[in-house]
């Protein structure tokens, strides 16, 4: 079952540091950069937990808190407040307003990860691996261009076939025409993800040598992470 976790910040670099520590472990992501949107998007998702940042525009985190607390459709979805603040009057009323944590900023990867695993747990939203529903296959076909400026969203349906713990997953890049370091970085981190969920991860690349994925593949050496196979070796 996925886990889909909503982050509001106003900054980018908060926004992206905060996502890919949670996408490394398989949560799938959704991102606010206003209270407004926020609490748009927490309507709309329901996600299954919320991270708000203390002070954004238009509307700042503790009133996003109470107008989720308000809502019957929101009203129960853990709220965890990541703010730069750590006044023990702000803390106080997160807590009297419905947070169920109040972490600050920055945080800790491994410290982080831990405490919303737990809150998930704690909710009932966070299933055992050996709970969830094992499929045979997942395939995914990435085409065009995989840059820094596209990545996070072509491979999002990535990183939702990861969540979704089937047996095998295959990653067709025979059909993208052109991929960065930071596309190649992204695939990479979910073969360790899946690795560490048994998840036995296969990836299609082009048969021309010439394609520039090829060696760049080759120059991380990300062999012993993903077997490199062809289209036509999977279908034997």
């Amino acid at each position: 079952m996925a886990i889909t976790i909503l982050v509001a910040d106003d900054l980018a670099l908060v926004r992206l540091s905060i996502s890919e520590i949670l996408r490394s472990v398989g949560y799938i992501v959704e991102l606010a950069n206003d209270g407004k949107e926020a609490l748009r998007k927490a309507i709309s998702i329901k996600p299954d937990l919320i991270t708000l940042d203390m002070v954004m525009p238009y509307l700042d985190g503790l009133s996003v808190l109470k107008e989720l607390k308000k809502n019957k459709e929101t009203k129960d979805i853990p709220v965890v407040i990541l703010s730069c603040i750590s006044d023990k009057e702000y803390i106080v009323k997160a807590h009297l307003a419905g947070a169920i944590e109040y972490i600050n900023k920055p945080v800790e990867s491994k410290t982080f990860i831990e405490r919303i695993r737990n809150i998930l747990k704690n909710s009932g939203k966070l299933i055992t691996q050996s709970e969830q529903r094992k499929i045979p296959s997942i395939e995914i076909k990435l085409v065009g261009d995989i840059s820094y400026e596209t990545h996070e969203k072509t491979l999002e349906n990535v990183w939702k076939a990861v969540s979704e713990s089937p047996k095998e997953l295959y990653l067709d890049i025979e059909g993208v025409k052109y991929i960065d370091i930071i596309g190649i970085s992204k695939i990479v981190q979910v073969a360790e993800l899946c690795n560490k969920s048994d998840i036995k991860v296969m990836m299609r690349i082009p048969s021309n040598s010439k394609n520039a994925i090829v060696p760049m593949l080759q120059k991380m050496d990300i062999q012993k992470i993903i077997p490199l196979i062809s289209k036509q070796e999977a279908k034997q």
